[in-house]
């Protein structure tokens, strides 16, 4: 169980996730990766922090869970494993 934290929205990385993703896994979107988001489907949980869509002017996005920084460090207490995608 596994919770990956995607900071960056470049191809290469969502494809390498993609493969790398189990059944137990959650995706957390982070930073620049919530510009992933919109085109991302999943039937993974999908986390975004509200904070980086405000940041950037995206609006609320339909299918995932919006999160403060409180509920982040929760989300991540919960998971034994992290994994960062970065590029």
């Amino acid at each position: 169980m596994t919770l990956h934290l995607l900071f960056t929205s470049q191809l290469s990385s969502l494809n390498d996730l993609r493969r790398s993703l189990s059944s137990e896994d959650a995706i957390a979107f982070i930073g620049d990766g919530v510009y992933a988001l919109p085109n991302w489907d999943s039937s993974h949980p999908c986390y975004y922090r509200i904070a980086d869509c405000t940041q950037r002017g995206l609006p609320e996005i339909p299918g995932a869970i919006a999160i403060d920084d409180a509920q982040w460090v929760e989300l991540c207490l919960q998971h034994p494993r992290t994994l960062s995608w970065k590029l």
